[in-house]
C-alpha cells in the first residue's frame, strides 16, 4: 500500500503535525477515542441492564466457566513437568548433555 494510499500522507502536507496544530489535533483524536469507548460502554451498561435475572445468571455462569478454564489452564504446564520427570516434583527446565 502507497503511502498517499493511507490517508496520512495529506495530514503532513496540510501542518497536522507541526507546533500547536499537532497538541490540537492529538487532544481531539484522544477525546474522539474516549468518546466511542464511552459510548460502548453505555452501550453495554444498557444492554446488560435490559437483561432478566435469568439472562444474568446464565451470563455470569459462563465467565465463571470461562475464569476457571483459564486458571486451570494456567497450572497445566507445571503439571505436565511433574508427569514428565516421573515424581520428581520440579517445573525447572533440565537438559542432558550428549
Amino acid at each position: 500500500m502507497d503511502i498517499s494510499e493511507s490517508g496520512w500522507l495529506h495530514c503532513i502536507h496540510d501542518g497536522w503535525f507541526s507546533g500547536s496544530n499537532l497538541e490540537f489535533n492529538l487532544n481531539l483524536l484522544y477525546d474522539t477515542v474516549v468518546a466511542a469507548l464511552e459510548t460502548k460502554r453505555q452501550k453495554a451498561r444498557d444492554s446488560y441492564a435490559k437483561l432478566t435475572a435469568e439472562q444474568k445468571a446464565q451470563r455470569n455462569a459462563k465467565r465463571r466457566e470461562a475464569y476457571a478454564l483459564k486458571r486451570n489452564r494456567s497450572f497445566a504446564p507445571e503439571m505436565h513437568t511433574l508427569v514428565t520427570n516421573c515424581g520428581i516434583v520440579s517445573t525447572a527446565k533440565t537438559f542432558k548433555h550428549a
